[in-house]
């Protein structure tokens, strides 16, 4: 896998405004703790079954974001690659945030993928929450990789 991807690889832009379509799909996620680095590692894998950001062109050139909460700022923000023309797309990348095992009890992870249109708009295809309040980051159960469904948006921009 490659190392560490962050929000300035992406190829795509993130304008003020944003089109939303019908969320559909999964995202294959394995979250660890670095205990040597003293850093949380989100390795995503792949989507599967996207809807498509560009319903009219069947396009999708998906990326994935995410922020860990309640931090909002853009030092929180992390992006994938774009992946151009795909609705299953492989990513095999690794997000890391440099951040002490302790401050992770009270935050949350918000992970969603999002469609970079030609014009660099963003259109959302759906996201999650994965709040670590009871996350074991020490047992391997937890370190696995598992498929999580997307939902429509959670919480406001």
């Amino acid at each position: 896998m490659p190392d560490s991807i962050n929000s300035i690889n992406s190829t795509c832009t993130e304008p003020e405004t944003l089109d939303n379509v019908n969320v559909t799909g999964e995202i294959e996620l394995c979250i660890r703790y670095n205990f040597q680095a003293v850093a949380l590692e989100i390795h995503i894998k792949g989507c599967k079954i996207l809807a498509y950001g560009d319903e009219k062109k069947n396009r999708c050139n998906p990326y994935v974001k995410t922020y860990l909460l309640p931090d909002k700022s853009p030092q929180s923000k992390l992006k994938s690659t774009v992946k151009k023309n795909s609705v299953n797309p492989v990513f095999n990348e690794i997000l890391r945030y440099n951040i002490e095992r302790s401050q992770l009890d009270s935050r949350t992870l918000q992970v969603s993928v999002w469609h970079c249109t030609m014009l660099n708009r963003k259109v959302f295809l759906g996201e999650l929450l994965i709040p670590f309040g009871d996350w074991k980051f020490e047992e391997n159960i937890t370190q696995s990789y598992n498929w999580y469904h997307l939902q429509d948006k959670i919480l406001p921009d």
